[in-house]
């Protein structure tokens, strides 16, 4: 990785120091940097929870407000990269100074909403498989089965989860709030001999509970299933994706924080007027079914939003306002960005828009096996 050092240095307006190891041979200037209680920005994410763990084991708090440790990566998006360093080139600076100056900016929190989860899990699916998932995480989540069929099969030596028999029929909720409704329901039978048996007279009811296992393997019980938070359908003949989907579950207990991504202001709402209904869009578009219709108004789950912005994207009047990320402090990172790219001597830069997840990835994958020239 070829590094303009004193380019760098001078466009930052510091001296440049040769660092070459930071996360290991060189870790003491770290440590010192660290203990100057002032903001700190690392140019590295692969080894971030290094600095983290070292940062904690000298005593610093570096995440909060008045000192925060922030991390950076101008390896894969600048560092390695078909142009060289010196005069022949300035775009390689002027990336990293870039990306550097962005890494520093405040960007406000966006509002989010509690959920709470204690923990109750409905695992529903054919009886051996879904026995075989409760077996697995009794010890640990308040779990329930529902089997579908369930008659015959043998049933564990200890009885660590309720089994039952049913049908679902429905399902509402989110994560921490679900209610599943199931026909032809009737608790299995503690004297049962050579397989589970379920004597009883089925009637209809509902079970709430916080997560979902659904191991039925046919139509999810929700639409856009991927984007139900606590909601899990992995396919019943994949050991591994349901081994995946336990241990995240394992996970989901607790309070949790999740953006309210949508928004709404009901006096904009062209919805309907005096019981004459008009704009459906947003009604028909939305692929987690969070948007309703109350009255002459539609109203707008929070819970159960996944933050896609189709609603925001085709309301005709405005009512619908996606606020993460927040438009304001899109503009002023990309402000940032090309303004500080332009200063330091770059040249009609091209710019990368990419999701923090997957796009993460490719960008890791493009700089490992290609140029990254030109990108931003």
């Amino acid at each position: 990785m070829a590094i303009d050092t004193k380019a760098l240095a001078q466009a930052c307006g510091g001296d440049p120091k040769p660092i070459s190891h930071l996360c290991r041979a060189q870790i003491e200037t770290f440590e010192s940097a660290a203990k100057n209680s002032g903001p700190l920005l690392v140019a590295c994410t692969q080894e971030a929870p290094l600095f983290l763990e070292t940062a904690e084991e000298i005593g610093e708090d570096l995440n909060d407000d008045t000192s925060p440790l922030r991390f950076c990566n101008i390896r894969e998006k600048a560092g390695w990269c078909g142009e060289a360093s010196g005069k022949a080139s300035n775009n390689l600076t002027a990336k990293m100074l870039a990306l550097l100056t962005e890494a520093t900016m405040d960007i406000a929190d966006a509002q989010s909403i509690t959920m709470e989860s204690g923990g109750h899990l409905v695992i529903i699916g054919d009886t051996e498989v879904a026995l075989n998932a409760a077996a697995k995480i009794a010890d640990r989540l308040d779990a329930s089965v529902i089997v579908t069929g369930g008659d015959g099969a043998l049933p564990p030596r200890i009885m660590s989860a309720p089994v039952f028999q049913g049908r679902v029929t429905t399902a509402l909720g989110h994560l921490g709030a679900f209610t599943v409704t199931v026909a032809d329901y009737d608790a299995a039978s503690p004297s049962a001999r050579a397989g589970l048996s379920f004597g009883g007279i089925g009637q209809s009811g509902q079970l709430e509970c916080d997560l979902i296992l659904d191991l039925r393997g046919g139509t999810p019980l929700f639409t856009a299933p991927e984007k139900r938070d606590g909601y899990f359908n992995p396919a019943p003949n994949n050991p591994a994706a349901i081994a995946d989907a336990l241990l995240e579950l394992t996970d989901m207990v607790g309070t949790f924080e999740k953006p309210r991504y949508v928004d709404f202001e009901a006096a904009l709402c062209a919805h309907s007027n005096a019981g004459i209904v008009g704009c459906t869009k947003c009604l028909d578009n939305c692929p987690t079914g969070a948007i309703t219709t109350e009255g002459d108004k539609v109203a707008f789950d929070p819970y159960i939003c996944a933050g896609c912005g189709t609603c925001a994207s085709i309301c005709p009047s405005g009512a619908a306002k996606y606020t993460l990320p927040a438009g304001d402090a899109v503009y002023a990172r990309l402000r940032t960005l090309l303004t500080s790219y332009a200063q330091a001597g770059g040249k009609q830069p091209q710019l990368l828009v990419h999701d923090a997840t997957w796009g993460e990835d490719m960008i890791a994958a493009m700089a490992r096996t290609g140029n990254g020239r030109g990108i931003l």
